[in-house]
């Protein structure tokens, strides 16, 4: 097939966001010729372009910075994003112009005007449920910010439906998410993250006692408010029922406010920036992540599993990680603070419970989310699509 393939960001490694793409491209380059075209709103290392070429037979690439505002406020943001994506949406017709592609294989809400009269056939990543998420962080905003925040939703709203009118092949991260836009039984796929296996694999994991871990982008509000709870409400406890606790906070950019909480208290660690999360992920023996509203899968909590620690979270976490109602999840879950604290100090006290969660989970992550298997997914949805194309036009 020859497929254009169209993301929101540049997915690679060294890129700061999603990477989900990036391990699709690889795998369906190598029996497929791939077009990039790519909107690009974070620095991209010339490492990074150069491996993504090796993937790819063009890439076409449209920089948010490139188009010239004489200020930084969020709205002359908003407006150099709106003037990148028409100067895109040119560029996407000239493309499909010049040049015969069998498909469309797209990523990315902002970006439906590109496909919205587009008559190759499309798959359509829809990856997470934003509304959703958006719907929930409202009840934890504050009356300030509501106003901002109920124009996002409704703006994800109707890109969403527009998205679902488009096209009859649609992929969601999650059955959670399908659920939370199309409703319960719907027959449309669900092709989750993988994880890198051999990448996350412990090497030396020499566990300290009573040390709990999180990972991820701290200035990512979800992240940062589950920072906070773990600092605020579940350390304290720890304290009162264990000898010297610790609390690792690991991943890039945290705010002041986190690393001025982080800084009161000698059991807290927010490292920062680090080049490799798995040597601190080695000192935990749990993984915890109190994440109250968040879409889609929390990768995090694959790649703790993957590296053998039992993981303790809340249900909005796990429900984005379960495959089936029938097969049970090696996590601990448990929504209430005080639930929470609860749950870390038994496992923290049990080693063997420790043992048997981490395995479990290991196996768990290796039954079902494998890249390639994700991405075999992808490539019969574009067949399916390209199929029904050619059967319309044949009647």
């Amino acid at each position: 097939m020859k497929i254009l393939y169209i993301i929101p960001d540049f997915h690679h490694p060294l890129v700061p966001g999603s990477h989900r793409h990036y391990h699709f491209i690889k795998e369906l380059s190598k029996r497929h010729k791939i077009t990039l075209f790519s909107l690009v709103q974070k620095a991209v290392p010339n490492a990074a372009l150069k491996e993504m070429r090796t993937y790819t037979q063009k890439i076409h690439m449209f920089s948010v910075a490139d188009v010239k505002e004489n200020t930084n406020s969020r709205l002359s943001k908003e407006m150099q994003l709106r003037e990148t994506i028409r100067q895109m949406h040119e560029a996407f017709r000239a493309l499909t112009l010049a040049e015969s592609f069998d498909v469309v294989m797209f990523h990315g809400k902002i970006l439906y005007p590109l496909i919205a009269d587009c008559d190759i056939p499309v798959v359509i990543d829809f990856c997470d449920a934003t509304s959703m998420r958006l719907q929930i962080q409202m009840r934890h905003e504050s009356v300030r910010k509501l106003p901002l925040r109920f124009t996002r939703y409704l703006i994800a709203k109707k890109n969403e439906k527009n998205l679902l009118r488009k096209s009859d092949q649609v992929a969601f991260i999650s059955a959670r998410d399908r659920s939370a836009i199309v409703g319960p039984g719907s027959r449309l796929s669900v092709v989750p993250n993988g994880v890198d296996l051999d990448f996350w694999t412990p090497k030396q994991r020499r566990p300290e006692p009573h040390t709990i871990a999180m990972t991820g982008v701290m200035n990512y509000q979800p992240n940062e408010d589950a920072a906070m709870i773990l600092i605020r409400k579940i350390m304290p406890v720890l304290r009162q029922q264990l000898e010297n606790p610790k609390l690792l906070l690991i991943g890039r950019s945290p705010t002041p406010a986190l690393e001025k909480e982080g800084a009161l208290h000698d059991d807290v660690t927010v490292t920062g920036f680090v080049d490799d999360v798995r040597p601190y992920l080695e000192q935990a023996s749990v993984f915890v992540a109190p994440i109250y509203f968040a879409s889609g899968m929390q990768n995090k909590v694959l790649e703790a599993m993957a590296m053998n620690l039992p993981v303790v979270t809340t249900s909005m976490v796990a429900e984005g990680v379960e495959i089936n109602g029938r097969e049970e999840l090696p996590v601990v879950v448990a929504d209430e603070e005080t639930k929470f604290a609860e749950e870390v100090i038994r496992l923290l006290n049990n080693p063997d419970e420790q043992q048997r969660l981490g395995k479990a989970g290991r196996a768990f992550v290796e039954r079902h989310f494998v890249w390639t298997e994700s991405a075999a997914k992808f490539e019969k949805m574009c067949m399916d699509a390209i199929a029904a194309r050619e059967t319309a036009a044949a009647r």
